[in-house]
């Protein structure tokens, strides 16, 4: 635990460093009769500070006089003047050089872009003229619109909010980017406000309708290799949303990583309340939910595998997502259909304007991503591709059976945009992965994702916008035995298809609404058994899966009831059916659910529906807002899952099977609540947060003793249903700037089981609570980030987690001469607690040059002290009287990785 010791040492070591002002940093420079951009390149260099816009410098521009001991804005001032140049600073990380007359009229000092700027006597700032000036004067109100986008990529930014102080008014950007505001004529001013983007403050004159749109430059200035991140904003404070937490695609890039790659599930577990089983588990597991409790969706699109390689990286590519949303507690109403969270990973869309190119080549894996403007300023495509190359570490391994073993995985990410006008826009996005593990050729897994999607945004009115999606998506798992009298291929997977038209309603009375439909069916393949060649005496076998159709409809409404209170409260109603055809089997009445109690089948014919369960799902959700910078929020979330993953093992098999519910198997309901504060410290420097969160939940899927999931085709007699309870508490503290940045974190959690039915059989620990295979009551996360000069910056990353439960035997017996063991209640004991402590160097050889091209090395240290943390224990008798314990680590050591990054922008 000398880890978080070592955290906390450095979080306060920033208040001795780089405290002054960079301004007003001393430097001394033998200048006159020197050419001024051969100056400035020097003190960029020198000062460690990055200059842009050098291209303003006339070339043949000398300095006049020599500086000795000057303030380095002295120095600027003096080195510009003579060609009436000016600058501005940006993030204490960057000087900016502009005509002096461009600085006064087009920027203000937030730097942010203002469409039709005109200078407003009596203000510092530009005004922004809306409307027609000649326009008569009324008291009706004026409709203002417009879009919200990143300066630099022109991504669209929903959730921006625009608040007008003076008018206590405001709105916040719909998912396109759009807003809408209603005012009387007159100037204003603005405050916008959007995660990841510094608070800007914008000046307008509304004459009549017109349209303002805005562009935010982010808090770090996008050139990310050379940024110090800084996320001065109160949207944790403001947003009603309890639970939601929100990590950028640069946030993701500058966590060390496992082999030197950046992924985004690995950076949801450094977040309080996120967890995994162990390493090399596939999912997250959130406030105690199983990993089938979870949404995920990118782009829209629903993935059922989100792991590669055993669980080491996740599908997603983050050189291609422009956001990743988890919702872990307060879960809007147009979500649905799991029990625990919803992870919304949204792919970027490409720079429609200029050619762009970001790749990597690491020890285990390569990428590259491109993004091309096909139709300048109208389409784009994006297009990412990963793959795998891990065989040669598995061969230098001195284990002969991992030496013959093999590991690969590839992936392809696209997206097609192109925008019709301001007013509507249209994209498409694909996206396979492909998986496959070897061991030492006696068996291996294969599995494959298939993703399609098509999303049309449209604004109908000033009020109105709609957005309707339609996605795809396939899942196969392969198990195989590639040689022998006993090789055959196992396979199985899943096939969704949805559609889901929404509309947004902006500006009805302090009144966002949100309304919609939802259709998705799922449709899970056949298991089935087959020979891989004719040497094989496996006999083939198929097992029927099931089809269900899930329908719902819902509406969101966040309500501004006043300046410190909003109330969010919606409703969705879905029915469930599940559909034929189907040959379910019948029981004899009030016996067990067994293969010898079936007394026949009923056939139903295709289409036909075989049962049906629906219902509504109230959500709530209210922010009370103590003052600008402190909260108290609290929600309640009822939620239905009517899809399950069949699995009785932790680690990804193509033996889980994903199942509809049915007249044996019901959905599973939980009732959710969350009470949380919120303050920020200094202006947002520090966040400081405390959630506490309830679950209960009903109908929960357990295993039977020696369940057979294999080509079973009534997959009922090995299930059981009981109840769960999750709660816990979760301590979060952030510093967002500054030289050292980082967070720390604990929770405690508890996932708690109830099974006890009407028969021995159904019943689990004599119907006593037991843990859950995921409950884990301590965890401790901590990251930071130090950044050791304009070329480099390093990062740490240490975890603590309470060890899992399992089952195991504590004793054993005789009967006659057969040693039976005795085994614990379920979840009975626990493995050896979990600890880790991972590091990051980045050097940027390219940081202070203004080139195109940029690049970066990364040296990185996963498990810095070679800890072997247990996976699982299984056990062995070394003789007849004893048995011993044995510990199964999947990474067992340090593992060193040097990675190399480049960009084209």
């Amino acid at each position: 635990m000398q880890a978080p010791v070592f955290t906390v040492i450095l979080f306060f070591l920033h208040s001795f460093l780089y405290g002054q002002d960079f301004l007003d940093r001393p430097v001394s420079v033998p200048s006159k009769g020197q050419y001024t951009a051969a100056i400035l390149a020097t003190l960029e260099i020198d000062s460690g500070i990055d200059i842009y816009g050098e291209e303003n410098i006339p070339p043949d521009l000398l300095a006049e006089e020599n500086f000795v001991e000057q303030k380095l804005g002295t120095v600027l001032t003096r080195l510009l003047a003579p060609a009436d140049l000016g600058f501005i600073t940006f993030a204490d990380q960057a000087v900016i050089i502009a005509p002096a007359d461009r600085l006064r009229e087009q920027w203000n000092p937030d730097l942010f872009r203002l469409t039709e700027t005109t200078p407003d006597p009596g203000t510092s700032r530009p005004v922004a003229r809306i409307g027609d000036p000649a326009a008569p004067k009324t008291r009706a109100p004026q409709n203002l619109t417009g879009r919200i986008t990143d300066a630099m990529t022109g991504e669209v930014l929903p959730g921006t909010t625009l608040y007008l102080p003076e008018e206590a008014t405001g709105t916040a950007a719909d998912p396109d980017g759009n807003y809408t505001l209603q005012l009387s004529q007159g100037v204003y001013s603005a405050t916008v406000q959007s995660i990841g983007y510094a608070e800007q403050t914008v000046d307008f004159r509304l004459f009549s309708d017109g349209r303002l749109d805005l562009e935010l430059v982010p808090a770090g200035y996008r050139l990310e290799e050379v940024t110090v991140t800084d996320k001065a904003d109160d949207a944790n404070v403001r947003q009603i949303n309890l639970g939601l937490q929100s990590i950028s695609s640069r946030e993701i890039k500058e966590l060390p990583a496992f082999m030197g790659e950046a992924d985004v599930v690995k950076s949801l577990l450094t977040l309080p309340g996120v967890s995994t089983v162990g390493e090399g588990a596939r999912g997250i597991n959130v406030r105690g939910g199983s990993i089938d409790q979870n949404l995920i969706l990118q782009d829209g699109v629903p993935i059922f595998n989100s792991s590669h390689v055993l669980g080491f990286f996740s599908v997603f590519n983050p050189d291609a997502l422009r956001s990743v949303d988890l919702y872990k507690g307060n879960v809007p109403a147009q979500y649905g259909g799991r029990l625990s969270s919803v992870l919304s990973a949204d792919l970027k869309n490409a720079d429609n304007e200029t050619f762009r190119m970001r790749g990597g080549i690491g020890p285990v894996t390569g990428k590259l991503t491109l993004e091309v403007p096909l139709v300048k300023q109208k389409t784009s495509l994006l297009a990412a591709a990963r793959s795998s190359y891990s065989d040669w570490l598995l061969r230098a391994v001195e284990n002969p059976e991992v030496k013959n073993s093999s590991a690969r995985f590839y992936d392809l990410t696209a997206k097609l945009a192109h925008t019709f006008g301001p007013k509507s826009n249209v994209s498409a996005s694909y996206y396979q992965s492909s998986d496959r593990f070897v061991f030492a050729g006696r068996f291996g897994y294969g599995w494959q994702n298939r993703l399609t999607g098509l999303r049309w945004n449209q604004l109908l009115t000033d009020k109105i916008s709609s957005n309707l999606r339609v996605a795809y998506s396939s899942l196969q798992n392969d198990f195989f035995v590639p040689e022998g009298a006993q090789n055959f291929n196992l396979s199985n997977g899943l096939e969704t298809f949805k559609i889901k038209p929404t509309l947004f309603f902006n500006n009805l009375s302090k009144h966002k609404i949100v309304a919609g439909a939802e259709m998705t069916r799922y449709q899970s393949r056949p298991e089935i058994l087959e020979k891989l060649n004719a040497e094989s005496n496996v006999l083939p076998d198929r097992a029927e899966r099931d089809r269900g159709d899930e329908y719902a409809v819902f509406v969101n409404d966040e309500w501004e009831v006043s300046d410190l209170l909003t109330v969010n409260a919606g409703l969705r109603y879905v029915r469930f059916q599940q559909i034929g055809s189907k040959s379910l089997a019948q029981y004899t009445p009030e016996t067990l659910i067994s293969t010898e109690n079936i007394t026949g089948t009923t056939e139903y014919a295709a289409g036909e529906v075989i049962t049906a369960y629906g219902g509504w799902e109230p959500r709530l959700a209210a922010v009370l807002q103590f003052g600008a910078d402190n909260s108290l929020k609290v929600s309640y979330n009822r939620s239905v899952q009517y899809i399950h993953l069949i699995s009785n093992s932790t680690v990804p098999t193509p033996v889980d099977i994903w199942q509809v519910s049915t007249p044996y198997i019901p959905p599973q309901r939980a009732h959710g609540f969350s009470l949380g504060y919120f303050q920020n410290l200094r202006k947002n420097k520090w966040e400081l947060s405390a959630e506490f969160y309830y679950r209960s939940i009903e109908d929960l899927i357990e295993y039977r003793d020696f369940a057979d999931l294999l080509l079973n085709d009534n997959l009922e007699t090995q299930l059981i249903t009981g109840k769960g309870t999750n709660y816990g508490a979760e301590l979060f503290v952030r510093k967002n700037t500054g030289r050292l940045t980082g967070q720390i974190s604990y929770t405690y959690a508890r996932s708690l089981r109830r099974v006890q039915g009407a028969f021995p059989e159904l019943t689990i620990n004599r119907g006593e609570l037991f843990p859950s295979a995921f409950d884990q009551p301590h965890s401790v996360k901590s990251t930071v980030k130090i950044v050791l000069g304009k070329r480099s910056d390093i990062s740490f990353n240490f975890v603590y987690n309470s060890g899992r439960p399992v089952t195991a035997p504590f004793t054993q017996y005789y009967l006659g001469t057969l040693i039976v063991p005795q085994y614990s209640d379920r979840n009975g004991f626990r493995i050896p607690d979990y600890h880790r402590l991972d590091f990051a160097w980045t050097i940027r050889p390219r940081a202070l040059r203004r080139k195109r091209y940029k690049d970066s090395i990364t040296f990185s240290l996963y498990n810095v002290y070679a800890r072997r943390n247990a996976f699982s224990v299984y056990f062995e008798r070394a003789d007849r009287s004893t048995t011993q314990a044995f510990r199964l680590s999947v990474l067992g050591t340090a593992f060193p990785a040097l990675t190399y990054n480049f960009a084209l922008n």
